[in-house]
């Protein structure tokens, strides 16, 4: 392999790489986190998915810059520095972990059958094309929740409550890996 250099983040201080969210999938992960036992895999997130569809509350969440600017509201927000997320869904496609910015996705709607359209979208490549989504690249943002507790995840597992404040910290990991990536 070869040694790289990753951009991380910082939610609430607490460290991540790959990405962290608020929202309906943060609730998938708070749900199965409270009942582990052991080793998971992808079977084991597909019970909480649908717990989640039907009982999450879909607050609105709000995303700010450093300067308290609202940039974009809605039920779902992803801070991400790779392109793909669980199950191969490819939900920030230009993500680049060395390029110095989160990418940011505010999926606007609220409710069950907006989400899994969405979701279903995003899976065949065709998100981006989404009206009902928001995108832009950042150093840092806020996320804030018109309802207490609002759950997020940091890398799969649970992470503190909204509000959140989200930095990148450029080239701050160093990794082995493969030649290709």
């Amino acid at each position: 392999g070869c040694i790289r250099r990753f951009d991380t983040g910082l939610v609430n201080e607490q460290s991540f790489l790959l990405m962290t969210s608020a929202g309906v999938d943060a609730d998938v992960v708070r749900r199965l986190h409270a009942v582990r036992t052991g080793n998971i895999h992808h079977l084991s997130y597909v019970r909480h998915i649908f717990q989640s569809l039907r009982r999450y509350e879909y607050p609105q969440l709000s995303v700010f810059d450093t300067e308290g600017n609202l940039l974009g509201q809605g039920t779902h927000v992803i801070a991400t520095n790779i392109p793909q997320y669980g199950f191969g869904i490819p939900f920030a496609p230009a993500a680049n972990p060395f390029d110095g910015q989160l990418d940011v996705r505010i999926f606007r709607r609220r409710g069950t059958l907006p989400t899994a359209w969405h979701a279903l979208r995003t899976r065949l490549h065709l998100a981006d094309r989404d009206q009902d989504v928001v995108r832009f690249s950042a150093r840092a943002i806020r996320v804030e929740s018109d309802l207490p507790d609002t759950p997020a995840q940091c890398d799969g597992d649970p992470a503190a409550a909204c509000p959140l404040d989200i930095r990148l910290v450029p080239s701050s990991m160093t990794l082995v890996v493969p030649e290709t990536l």
